[in-house]
């Protein structure tokens, strides 16, 4: 269960729930023609989602050119476009928002996308955002196209070990960020690339607390359901009390 000195009745607007992407994903979606404004322009300076669309350039690249590569083609890396999403002029995309894209475990906990529809980035509720192999940092209802990468692909890890950590820092900074709780598994790259992210903000002051969440005999399938609950919980301003795995709340 969550521990006793856990409360996330308490948590505001002043606390970031940093989650992963997965590698479960919808397929399909619709083709936007035009300017597709992404949600982070509320939250950050415009300056600081160029240099996540440059980044995610580079590693939509990459990708696209290790795909080619392969002997049989992924259709989700072959169909890439360099739309607005990577702040390109490309129309082709075919698009649904990441909170629909995803349906790995985490995303599949019984009312977990209706509580980031009424709980994530508004006022007085936590800000959420999705950390993505591709994408780097994404707003829950910022519209992605398919892909198929992990965070621990060589030109992926590189990328976002140096830009997520760039981009935190605008990100907590403009929305007076003072706590951000990582629900990443341990073993992963998402929680190594979180933890550099937080580091220096820790060591400065510009955080006051940064908390991993460590589903204790956790797997593939324990740690992203416990992880969803947690999630819609401190969403939700609720306390629940009883989960299927024992959860550690680790200070970083």
């Amino acid at each position: 269960m969550i521990p006793s000195s856990i409360d996330f009745r308490e948590i505001g607007e002043d606390a970031l729930l940093l989650i992963p992407c997965c590698k479960s994903k919808s397929s399909g979606g619709g083709i936007y023609r035009g300017h597709c404004e992404d949600p982070l322009v509320k939250h950050v300076p415009i300056r600081a989602i160029e240099d996540v669309w440059k980044a995610r350039a580079e590693v939509g690249s990459q990708l696209v050119k290790a795909s080619q590569s392969k002997a049989a083609n992924n259709p989700a890396e072959e169909n890439l476009c360099f739309g607005p999403d990577f702040g390109s002029s490309g129309q082709d995309g075919h698009y649904l928002p990441a909170i629909t894209r995803y349906k790995g475990t985490l995303y599949r906990v019984p009312g977990f996308a209706r509580a980031v529809e009424k709980g994530a980035n508004v006022a007085g509720k936590p800000k959420l955002l999705i950390l993505s192999a591709l994408y780097g940092p994404v707003h829950p209802f910022r519209p992605i196209q398919n892909y198929e990468l992990q965070i621990s692909a060589p030109f992926a890890r590189k990328v976002w070990r140096k830009s997520f950590a760039v981009f935190l820092q605008e990100f907590i900074k403009a929305n007076g960020i003072r706590y951000v709780h990582l629900f990443f598994r341990t073993t992963t790259e998402y929680f190594t690339v979180g933890r550099m992210a937080v580091a220096p903000m820790l060591k400065n002051g510009a955080l006051t607390s940064a908390t991993q969440y460590r589903v204790v005999a956790g797997s593939t399938v324990r740690t992203p359901k416990n992880h969803g609950m947690l999630a819609q919980s401190a969403l939700l301003g609720t306390n629940e009390k009883c989960y299927p795995q024992e959860i550690q709340a680790i200070n970083l």
